[in-house]
């Protein structure tokens, strides 16, 4: 019965998840454009960029890629209202905690990944990336402010 009102946030957190790790396979494979006016000065802050942009997001993304597997495939299969209240709370606490850390990821290694030889695809899905994270933290507020209102499972009464 509350299975049905947290399937959203689940399945969220899962195409959230899923469409990290697409990212981060992605994005070492991705060539910078370059042009013949290019020297030393871009080298440096590509490999600056590299350093800096990509231990950022990988350690930020992984975790999250991990917690929102879990916890997505638990509340699928998940039938109790407290623990789908624990699961998406604990959920939504991944969430905003690891927020400024993906966005800083981002930042740094969106030199790369902007200005890169397959053109608007990378911006796209990071715009994807960022609609998709942003929509399962408002479903999973949605989503524990509604199991909390909803009617308390029925204990059956222990007869001797």
């Amino acid at each position: 019965m509350y299975n049905r009102k947290s399937k959203v946030s689940a399945w969220l957190a899962i195409a959230t998840a899923l469409l990290l790790l697409g990212f981060l396979i992605l994005l070492p494979f991705l060539q910078y454009k370059t042009a013949e006016g290019d020297g030393l000065g871009v080298g440096i802050a590509l490999i600056l960029i590299i350093i800096y942009g990509y231990p950022v997001i990988y350690l930020s993304s992984i975790p999250f890629i991990i917690v929102a597997l879990v916890f997505g495939i638990k509340m699928l299969i998940q039938q109790s209202r407290k623990k789908l209240i624990s699961l998406n709370v604990r959920m939504l606490i991944t969430s905003i905690v690891l927020t400024p850390f993906l966005v800083a990821g981002f930042i740094f290694a969106g030199g790369i990944a902007f200005h890169s030889v397959l053109g608007l695809f990378p911006i796209i899905y990071a715009v994807l990336i960022g609609s998709a994270y942003a929509a399962g933290i408002i479903a999973q507020l949605a989503t524990i402010i509604i199991l909390k209102k909803s009617p308390a499972e029925d204990v059956p009464a222990v007869t001797e």
